[in-house]
């Protein structure tokens, strides 16, 4: 797995793309050997709170009140970690066979 940094003026989290990442791919008899594959590379780019929910998405938008006047507007950091979890999911679902990709709900 390669990283690519994504910098931006209003954002500077990484974002982790998998690169050269070519693992077994999941079918019905091999989840022992597809698992290890998987999971360090998620834990290594600190990913893996996003499969297993312990990073969750923050509010989706954001408050602010000037003069008295209250404005909601999108969270950037509710884009950034949007972004991050659909390559991750692409990246799981690139590593199943087309049969049990027909199993996966978005």
């Amino acid at each position: 797995m390669s990283a690519v940094t994504t910098l931006s003026s209003t954002q500077t989290s990484l974002l982790i793309i998998f690169t050269n990442f070519n693992p077994v791919k999941l079918t019905r008899d091999n989840y022992p050997l597809w698992l290890p594959q998987i999971v360090p590379h998620l834990r290594g780019g600190n990913l893996f709170g996003y499969v297993d929910g312990s990073t969750p998405p923050p509010p989706s938008t954001v408050s602010s009140t000037i003069d008295g006047v209250t404005t909601t507007s999108p969270n950037p950091a509710f884009l950034h970690w949007t972004m991050q979890d659909q390559i991750i999911l692409g990246a799981i679902n690139s590593t199943l066979t087309e049969k049990m990709l027909t199993h996966v709900t978005c």
